[in-house]
């Protein structure tokens, strides 16, 4: 079995960063598989995609993040500045804002 290959097409798909509010993108299915967490490709990621989001005029994401991925993006310096609800109903997401500055 070969290992999948990471392809990032424009406009996005699935990893996304999307219009949102003015100048903030909303950051949308970043996943990385189990097996690769910890390889820093979710590192690299990130930073290439604040990259393009400082490229196309932006100036930060919203993030509503796994509760489980949230820790990672506190690394990189996002903030948590709300919730918003998920499924199934009564969970919430944490929601994150993190500056491409």
């Amino acid at each position: 079995m070969t290992e999948p290959t990471l392809a990032i097409p424009t406009p996005y798909p699935g990893n996304d960063a999307r219009a949102c509010a003015g100048d903030v993108r909303a950051l949308e299915h970043l996943w990385v598989l189990p097996a690769r967490m910890g390889s820093g490709i979710g590192r690299t990621l990130v930073r290439h995609l604040l990259t393009l989001v400082r490229a196309r005029g932006g100036h930060g994401l919203r993030i509503a993040s796994d509760p489980n991925a949230e820790a990672f993006y506190l690394r990189f310096g996002a903030r948590r500045v709300g919730e918003v609800p998920s499924t199934p109903t009564g969970r919430t997401l944490p929601l994150l804002l993190l500056d491409a500055p």
